[in-house]
């Protein structure tokens, strides 16, 4: 999965900082979830700086609300690490709410709308999110129960 620059900034400071599903209660916010990846990355032992940046050199200071004009490579492999923990969140959101970009790129827009519904784009973005949920989850199984579409009518078995 790729993400340019404008729409990672977008994602974690900008006009979809606080996007996030409100059926599922446990979801919080792009900017509250960066906020606390970046806290906790200031606080990196050395083995896994390394592990993230192939040095020892400390977490740079002042990327939690400042976005960087230009990219340096330990930019990249921050904001990389930071969506590879979340990259199934990210795959979830951008089913509801587009991908984050200069354009907000809708992935659905030239498919046709009696194939690819609303309810279809749900079930790709639930399966998307199961990936690292507990499927036992109280709000998913909820989230699944209380939804309006029945899988079977589209046979799909997403659980």
């Amino acid at each position: 999965m790729f993400i340019g620059k404008s729409g990672l900034e977008k994602l974690l400071i900008g006009e979809h900082k606080n996007e996030r599903d409100k059926i599922l209660s446990n979801e919080i916010s792009w900017n509250a979830l960066w906020n606390d990846f970046y806290k906790k990355a200031l606080r990196w032992n050395q083995k896994k700086i390394f592990d993230v940046f192939g040095s020892n050199k400390p977490v740079e200071t002042g990327l939690q609300t400042n976005f960087p004009e230009t990219h340096n490579d330990r930019h990249r492999l921050l904001y990389g690490e930071f969506l590879r923990q979340y990259h199934e969140r990210l795959a979830f959101d951008i089913t509801y709410f587009g991908f984050p970009g200069s354009e907000n790129k809708n992935l659905f827009k030239n498919i046709d709308k009696n194939v690819c519904d609303r309810n279809i784009k749900d079930m790709i973005g639930i399966v998307a999110r199961s990936h690292r949920m507990n499927l036992r989850n109280h709000d998913l199984e909820e989230y699944i129960r209380n939804h309006p579409y029945n899988p079977i009518d589209y046979d799909i078995p997403i659980y």
